[in-house]
């Protein structure tokens, strides 16, 4: 990823920190910030949204000592994203495939174009990563990102099952917190995937 490497941990914690803080503050009743920081507290979201996010990310002082970090860029899509600013995160979900042409980051743009309406373009993302699976592992796990942002309930279900059933490490970490899979968590099986995985409803 370019001069990513050379980011300092400490931006990339801030960064983590701020994207768990942007996570509770649209989603108070989730567990979703855990990933990333489990110390905060409900009260202390408002405060590092306010100081982290603008005043870091949106004057863009991590981007602007290595703009080319695309964690940085994905970490910021996904905020903009759960604040509904989908051109926003569209824009740093494009920055980051530039950097990074990952599967992670590819889901991630697809999952933001499903969710402002582009169902043409996060249809073309779904099949680039389609067909790339078949040229080297990609987890299905990022597929039923797509698809459920797309509202395809069924297939985002049976494409979780497929991660499931092929041990996929993104699904066990992220499974029990991920906001792009809200939209499925009144699905009876959805709660019998987590049984399934050992995970209380």
């Amino acid at each position: 990823m370019g001069q990513g490497n050379r980011t300092p941990r400490v931006h990339q914690a801030r960064l983590k920190r701020c994207r768990a803080a942007a996570r509770m503050m649209v989603r108070p009743d989730s567990q979703a910030w855990l990933l990333d920081a489990p110390q905060m507290t409900h009260a202390e979201a408002p405060v590092v949204c306010k100081n982290t996010v603008v005043g870091d990310w949106l004057t863009g002082k991590t981007l602007e000592m290595d703009p080319n970090f695309a964690q940085a860029h994905l970490h910021l899509g996904e905020a903009y994203e759960q604040t509904g600013m989908y051109a926003e995160a569209i824009a740093e979900f494009q920055k980051a495939r530039q950097l990074d042409h990952s599967p992670e980051v590819s889901a991630a743009l697809g999952h933001a174009f499903a969710m402002s309406g582009k169902r043409g373009e996060a249809q073309k993302v779904l099949d680039e990563l389609k067909q790339l699976s078949k040229q080297r592992y990609v987890s299905p796990y990022y597929v039923a990102l797509i698809y459920t942002g797309l509202g395809d309930k069924d297939q985002g279900l049976e494409w979780l099952r497929k991660a499931s059933e092929d041990g996929s490490n993104q699904l066990a970490a992220r499974i029990k917190v991920e906001p792009m899979f809200d939209s499925l968590r009144s699905d009876p099986r959805f709660s019998d995937l987590l049984r399934r995985m050992d995970f209380t409803p």
